[in-house]
């Protein structure tokens, strides 16, 4: 399903290190129909048989075996278990050893995905070499492996394209063996010979009753689409590939409208993943045609019909009938996957569901604590270097990210509209939680419970923390409030008992914005109990410790060496005071005594010295870090927030009025670098040449132009920041 990057500002800076400039989000829009775990798509038996070999070599005891573990423990560890066939002188396993490498070697070989194509010669060699492992097959007399053996013989007929020699030799001699996970594997050969011969139901019915949906999957796609889920279902209303074909339709028809950008459908990237287009008139086809089939009374699985018509439904707008139908869905027959597809399918409806009654919290708090036990239960056997994706994780997810959220903000705009203003703040609030119940949650749910060192950071590359930071000084500190308070409501309880709630986070964020938005007694106020061990943990102390927002930008670039963050074990820094309490604290003294200064040199120089602290702690300076948690090239003054840079310049203009020759030159020096206003712009000609486009009325082209009067004006005054400037000749180039 499609997954969108999100690249913002918040998400570049909020990262455990800093700098970074790209973070990866989920859309969090994942397909909610599914009645039956898509990620355990391959049969039990193939587990087994990778669990077979990692007891054989006693993987426990092994440091020299791959990290790839279950399906594919076998094809990245061979040349070990054969040393361990050895080490045991199990001959018998060394010899079957040694066929099976070469069936597999063939195999590959024959691939049609490798990326180079076997020629003429290596074709008929790889037939000759199945001809040769075939006879071998049957030339073996012994006990042990007998299983494996018969196993191969199907698998070369298999390649060769012997399915009635497989389908005789199953019914005559494999299907007598004893039960086992080979045995398993060659009746589920035998359903491909099955197939290969036109006997499609009874391929399908063995491999539903394996639990291959990856094999139906493939039998599947020439009717993935109402026309071929109705010839399916004439032939058999209760087919095995029905509930695939079912579940593939209603994804594809979220698959469609998710795709949908500015009425444009995104085909490219629907055949890309291996969706499907369906547009509204075959889903509503669909309803008809389900409504039907649940009518005649023929399914054995009303339940995955009835919950089909109601998710799409709600996919299209129709809100009451989705939620009478999903009602009606979770009383119906079915698997109890599709019992429980429906029941969160219910819980999705019911965000949109306008006349929900007073115990609606307490029946969120049941199905989100339902949810994380099912999620407990779905983690499927994978590749342990890999987390699985886990459909009620996904669930809850798209619930709480996208419907609760959606309804919460909706609700607190209503509020608001009817001057409810404690409501609209506390509905405000609980959208922002759904991303902070998220963020807990799948920090427990993947990994070990983290210690609070680890939490601290983390949080910063958080998708919450992109949340938080959208958020005014003032929307952030109701918001602590709010998740700090006591609740009647017991879903408010829920989720509030769920989040991070670390005072030093929250005080520290707060008094951030509050900062930057030019508020600095608020901001103190926040910031005044902030611990110190906190701030040395933060990954911008790194640069607090190192920089110095005292110092003129325009002359001194505070170069730091990122790269040895990532050396640094424990505290980022070791700072003796809060840096962001004594800018506020030295910010509000300076303002007063620039107020209350008298014109002249005085408050020229109270002016620059303002000056050089708003640039420096601007998204533009080095010490970006007063005001926000990163960095990125592509910054600028963000919406709510008081933009330091043009605060700089104002106080610059000031203190370039100086009779003070040298407070003028430096006050000019530095409206000339500061380029939010650029003195130029690049343009292209009609061959692509690169021109210089110059803007005569910005801000920096006429600090420029001052400054280029200036310096022929008092050559004694200008130094080497001037005599060696490159930009200075340029601009007076181009005059």
């Amino acid at each position: 399903m499609k997954r969108f990057l999100i690249i913002g500002v918040i998400a570049a800076a909020f990262n455990t290190h800093a700098n970074a400039c790209v973070a990866e989000y989920s859309d969090h829009n994942y397909y909610m129909f599914s009645v039956f775990n898509r990620d355990q798509t391959s049969p039990a038996y193939l587990y087994d048989i990778a669990s077979y070999w990692q007891k054989y070599v006693d993987k426990t005891s092994s440091t020299y075996l791959s990290s790839s573990t279950d399906l594919s423990f076998y094809r990245w560890n061979q040349k070990y278990i054969q040393k361990v066939a050895q080490r045991k002188k199990d001959a018998e396993m060394i010899s079957y050893l040694r066929r099976l490498n070469d069936y597999l070697d063939t195999c590959e070989k024959l691939n049609p995905n490798v990326w180079n194509y076997a020629s003429k010669q290596e074709r008929l060699q790889a037939q000759q070499s199945l001809t040769r492992l075939n006879n071998v097959t049957k030339l073996y007399k012994g006990t042990k492996l007998k299983s494996q053996y018969a196993l191969l013989r199907m698998r070369t007929n298999m390649m060769k394209g012997f399915h009635q020699q497989n389908i005789t030799y199953w019914n005559a001699i494999a299907s007598r063996l004893p039960k086992s996970p080979w045995r398993e594997a060659m009746r589920n050969i035998y359903a491909r010979a099955l197939w290969k011969t036109g006997k499609h139901q009874q391929a399908l019915d063995i491999y539903a009753e394996q639990g291959d949906m990856a094999s139906i999957r493939v039998l599947a796609r020439n009717y993935r689409n109402l026309a071929g889920i109705q010839s399916i279902y004439l032939k058999n209303p209760n087919s095995a590939m029905l509930t695939y074909l079912v579940q593939d339709f209603v994804n594809n028809c979220q698959q469609t409208i998710d795709s949908r950008s500015k009425e444009q459908l995104d085909k490219e990237w629907i055949e890309e993943i291996g969706a499907k287009v369906i547009y509204q008139k075959e889903a509503l086809n669909f309803i008809t045609f389900a409504n039907k089939v649940i009518a005649e009374g023929k399914t054995q699985s009303p339940c995955l019909w009835r919950s089909a018509t109601a998710m799409l439904h709600y996919l299209y707008g129709y809100q009451q009938e989705a939620w009478k139908e999903i009602s009606e869905a979770v009383a119906l027959d079915g698997t109890q996957r599709m019992k429980d597809n429906a029941r969160a399918i219910r819980l999705l409806v019911s965000t949109r569901n306008t006349q929900v009654d007073s115990d609606y919290p307490q029946y969120l708090v049941g199905e989100f604590k339902w949810l994380n036990e099912m999620a407990k239960e779905e983690n499927p056997r994978k590749d342990s270097s890999t987390n699985p994706d886990n459909h009620y994780v996904e669930v809850k997810e798209r619930v709480a990210y996208r419907a609760l959220y959606n309804r919460f903000k909706t609700m607190a705009d209503k509020a608001k509209k009817e001057n409810r203003q404690e409501a609209g703040r506390d509905y405000e609030s609980m959208a922002t939680a759904m991303y902070g119940m998220m963020d807990a949650y799948m920090r427990t749910f993947y990994k070990e419970q983290q210690n609070e060192e680890y939490i601290s950071r983390y949080l910063y590359s958080s998708e919450y923390a992109l949340r938080l930071d959208s958020l005014s000084a003032q929307q952030l500190a109701d918001y602590y409030r709010f998740i700090t308070a006591q609740h009647q409501d017991a879903f408010q309880q829920y989720v509030c008992q769920s989040l991070y709630r670390n005072a030093d986070f929250f005080k520290d964020m707060i008094g951030t914005k509050y900062l930057a938005e030019g508020n600095f007694g608020e901001a103190a106020r926040w910031q005044k109990d902030v611990s110190l061990d906190f701030i040395n943990n933060q990954a911008i102390s790194f640069y607090a410790e190192k920089r110095s927002y005292s110092v003129p930008y325009w002359f001194n670039h505070q170069k730091v060496n990122d790269s040895d963050m990532w050396s640094i074990q424990g505290s980022y820094a070791h700072l003796k005071e809060n840096p962001k309490l004594k800018f506020c604290k030295e910010m509000n003294q300076l303002i007063s005594q620039y107020n209350v200064a008298r014109e002249g040199e005085v408050r020229e120089k109270l002016a620059y010295e303002l000056a050089t602290r708003y640039y420096q702690a601007s998204c533009y300076g080095d010490c970006w870090y007063l005001t926000h948690y990163g960095k990125s090239v592509a910054d600028s003054a963000r919406t709510g927030e008081a933009d330091f840079a043009a605060i700089a310049q104002k106080y610059l203009k000031v203190s370039k009025q100086s009779s003070n020759l040298t407070l003028r030159y430096h006050s000019l020096y530095a409206l000339s670098s500061i380029g939010i206003d650029p003195w130029f712009k690049i343009t292209y000609d009609a061959n692509w040449n690169e021109q210089k486009l110059l803007q005569p009325q910005s801000a920096q082209y006429q600090a420029m132009m001052e400054w280029s009067q200036f310096s022929r004006q008092h050559p004694e005054i200008v130094d080497q920041y001037t005599t060696r400037c490159d930009v200075l000749k340029q601009f007076e180039k181009n005059l």
